[in-house]
């Protein structure tokens, strides 16, 4: 069906767009976790290659909902690369080619991964769907009804785990346990409650480091938040601290394109110190993550050790994202 080669050249250009730009982050996830969890002896060839297969699904994956999120935000550049919709021969193919490249993913699964596991990573992959359209319909509504009082952190934890933590933090370890053939209920709610934090501090960091152009953001993603009326971190602390004037001010320049109005909400952000309040908040997180981590008994699935070793190697991606994207 697919063997005309406008077909196979699309599909190859679509997912490899920012595949090769960035480490794999995602997919060595998925990898570490599998051979930590599962038994040497069972560890085989033909094992490896289906979490391999994981692994580069995975990363199409993201690359997929990468391409929607930045139609919707109208951003210019991610990992470094004009965005894919600023493609010249994607423009109003831009859509399309997510649904194209959604198609292929579940396509490659389909002929792909052992029947004894399709139905479990079918089940992972059409949660992803629908958990990451979700959360992006919570960051379009929230951004349009331009209504103040629901930028809380409430909302924003629930938009960010639906749009970020569910696929980039969770999906890796519950893919693992299919592999291991431990994949149960009592697993899943661990990984879900410890990785959660985690995965919604990749969306902090973010917020934060696109608005004060701090280093990398973890996407390296050109962005409009501000001007675009977004709800995000940096919006829903500064409102829990400015007095009625700063309020005030806040409401008249945010989800405006002019330079002016956007310099006076950045000032805004400096007059409630946002700099030190993110940090409270990363310390917040991670200590958080940590406490749950250590009243964990010592045979859980996946063990202590392993949680422990995602902080440290997230730690170091957000402390220097740089090193996890390719010239």
């Amino acid at each position: 069906m697919i063997d005309h080669p406008l077909f196979k050249d699309r599909i190859k250009k679509i997912s490899e767009h920012f595949v090769f730009s960035k480490f794999p982050l995602q997919g060595e996830f998925l990898i570490h976790a599998y051979e930590l969890l599962e038994k040497p002896e069972n560890i085989t060839k033909a094992k490896l290659n289906q979490a391999y297969i994981l692994a580069c699904a995975s990363e199409m994956y993201q690359t997929y909902i990468s391409m929607q999120d930045d139609v919707y935000d109208m951003s210019k550049t991610r990992s470094g690369k004009p965005c894919w919709h600023l493609i010249p021969d994607a423009s109003a193919l831009a859509m399309n080619d997510t649904m194209f490249l959604r198609s292929f993913i579940i396509e490659v699964l389909r002929q792909t991964i052992d029947e004894s596991m399709y139905t479990q990573v079918i089940n992972v992959f059409n949660e992803m769907y629908f958990v990451t359209e979700m959360g992006q319909f919570l960051d379009v509504y929230f951004a349009q009804t331009k209504n103040y009082n629901d930028f809380t952190m409430e909302n924003y934890d629930k938009m960010s785990y639906m749009k970020v933590s569910y696929f980039f933090m969770n999906t890796p370890i519950l893919f693992a346990l299919i592999l291991c053939n431990k994949a149960s209920e009592e697993y899943y709610k661990l990984v879900l409650d410890l990785c959660n934090d985690l995965g919604v501090f990749i969306q902090i960091h973010n917020d934060f480091t696109e608005c004060f152009d701090v280093g990398e953001s973890l996407s390296r993603k050109t962005t409009n938040d501000i001007e675009n009326n977004k709800l995000t971190w940096t919006a829903v602390v500064a409102l829990q601290h400015f007095n009625t004037e700063q309020r005030n001010i806040f409401n008249e320049c945010y989800g405006n394109s002019n330079p002016e109005k956007i310099k006076q909400i950045i000032q805004l952000y400096e007059e409630v110190n946002l700099r030190q309040l993110f940090k409270e908040e990363e310390n917040a997180r991670y200590n958080n993550f940590l406490q749950k981590v250590q009243n964990l008994p010592a045979n859980a699935t996946p063990p202590p050790d392993y949680f422990m070793k995602i902080f440290n190697y997230f730690k170091s991606y957000a402390s220097d994202s740089s090193r996890f994207y390719f010239s």
